[in-house]
């Protein structure tokens, strides 16, 4: 499949900022879009045994390393025009592959330090590359995209904790698990129980509060609009879940929730 025709409204929750955005931004952002579906796809193929996920997700890096070389021409050559007109940088590319990387395998988060290492690849490296696309200036970039991308992640993972385990992979931290009275080997049977949902809440106010750094650090930026239009996406989806007791399930944002979290996204640029 071409995936430079894939559109991120198609998949993602970035969908409904990306319509702000002029065409020449349009069509960069498209471009980072689907090299992150294909990096992100190989890592999660069910069908690819672990050992042949690193090999295609390394083929991947050497493909960035040879764009970056000179050679436009390869199976990612749709970047090539974004990253000469934004100065996208390579190391984001690359922390981003590492990241989906780290699912090839289960593997456990012993804390906090140790989940963000994996966030900072998986959403705040891909955050710094869609910000010149963007058009970002001002404030403090840098740590707006990783926390940003902190609060965004641990959205995710709250939301899709139970699809997530079920397929081996349970990202809260360890840390977190035994401290609300979880055996981390019995995270995926704890859902839905008491002490879950108290986990799941404190992890809420966890994700919350990376959005709150990302809001300082955004002061007196500009051009941050489809980033905090994202965020109130996933902010919103993150109340449907506690107000549901985190019971499963993915809350679709309709009409009317778009237009919601466009006129707060507005409200937090002004």
């Amino acid at each position: 499949m071409d995936r430079t025709a894939e559109k991120p409204e198609s998949r993602s929750s970035f969908g409904p900022a990306f319509f702000f955005l002029p065409p020449r931004r349009r069509r960069a952002l498209s471009a980072v879009y689907a090299f992150a579906r294909l990096a992100d796809d190989i890592a999660d193929d069910p069908a690819l045994p672990a050992a042949e996920k690193r090999r295609r997700l390394g083929e991947l890096a050497a493909s960035v390393e040879a764009l970056y070389a000179g050679d436009s021409g390869g199976p990612i050559s749709y970047l090539a025009g974004p990253v000469r007109e934004f100065g996208l940088r390579k190391e984001h590319f690359l922390l981003l592959i590492e990241g989906v990387g780290m699912d090839a395998d289960p593997r456990r988060y012993w804390n906090m330090d140790d989940l963000k290492a994996y966030m900072y690849r998986v959403a705040s490296a891909p955050g710094l590359l869609v910000l010149p696309v963007f058009g970002a200036a001002g404030g403090d970039l840098p740590r707006f995209a990783e926390n940003m991308g902190y609060a965004v992640q641990l959205m995710n993972i709250i939301r899709d904790f139970r699809e997530d385990a079920d397929m081996g992979r349970v990202y809260i931290p360890e840390e977190d698990l035994r401290a609300f009275g979880i055996a981390p080997g019995r995270a995926a049977a704890s859902a839905g129980t008491p002490d879950f949902v108290e986990l799941m809440k404190f992890e809420a106010g966890r994700a919350r509060g990376f959005y709150r750094e990302a809001c300082l650090a955004a002061r007196g930026a500009s051009g941050l609009f489809p980033a905090f239009m994202m965020g109130e996406l996933y902010l919103a989806q993150l109340a449907k879940l506690e107000r549901d007791g985190f019971s499963g399930g993915r809350p679709r944002a309709g009409a009317a929730g778009k237009a919601a979290a466009a006129w707060r996204a507005f409200r937090r640029i002004c």
